[in-house]
């Protein structure tokens, strides 16, 4: 199911590696769109056409540090989120992880907004849209599964969830320390009562 990674050059780990970090940090603090191939080149210590031989476009790199960012999120998700929870737990565990996820991420300059999908082609929008949907579906079970034993309200489970992750989502967007995890799980948990 993954997007296939593109194969370092057997001489060129090291500096595929350092493209993909800068790339992260660079659209993180610019965006796509305002971020050069040529800054990138330069960041990284390479000349231009360089990149080239990583990348084939700067497209297909936005797309596979896209892909990357959202089965990334997946798979810790999946390999940290409590197996025998309480629906409560499992929406606690899910605040705390995304939150702590994203903290971890922007700190290490690894962070890339998945809005940047806007400057993708159809199709591959289409299959960023498919991996976010893989990770949002998490928390749609979790919702699912608390209005089936009596534990959440909605009406509309997809848009709670939506409005869930919209709200975590701007919580760590802002450049300033991300609000206590327990605001974020009251606020979630409100809005599912």
């Amino acid at each position: 199911m993954g997007v296939s990674r593109q194969a370092a050059p057997a001489d060129g780990g090291h500096t595929y590696e350092l493209i993909r970090r800068s790339a992260f940090w660079l659209i993180g603090q610019r965006g796509f769109e305002a971020m050069s191939m040529r800054q990138l080149a330069e960041t990284v210590g390479i000349q231009a056409g360089s990149l080239y031989r990583y990348f084939p476009s700067k497209h297909s790199l936005l797309f596979e540090l896209i892909c990357e960012y959202y089965e990334d999120l997946l798979a810790s998700w999946q390999e940290t989120r409590p197996r025998s929870a309480t629906v409560e737990a499992e929406l606690a565990a899910f605040v705390d992880h995304h939150l702590d996820w994203h903290r971890q991420r922007r700190g290490q300059g690894a962070l890339i907004d998945p809005g940047e999908a806007r400057s993708l082609e159809d199709s591959e929008r289409a299959r960023v849209r498919q991996l976010g949907q893989g990770y949002a579906g998490e928390l749609r079970r979790i919702i699912d599964d608390g209005v089936r034993q009596g534990s959440f309200r909605a009406d509309d489970p997809a848009l709670l969830g939506q409005a869930i992750l919209a709200l975590l989502d701007a919580a760590w967007r802002e450049q300033t320390n991300v609000g206590s995890h327990a605001h974020y799980r009251a606020l979630a948990l409100k809005l599912l009562r």
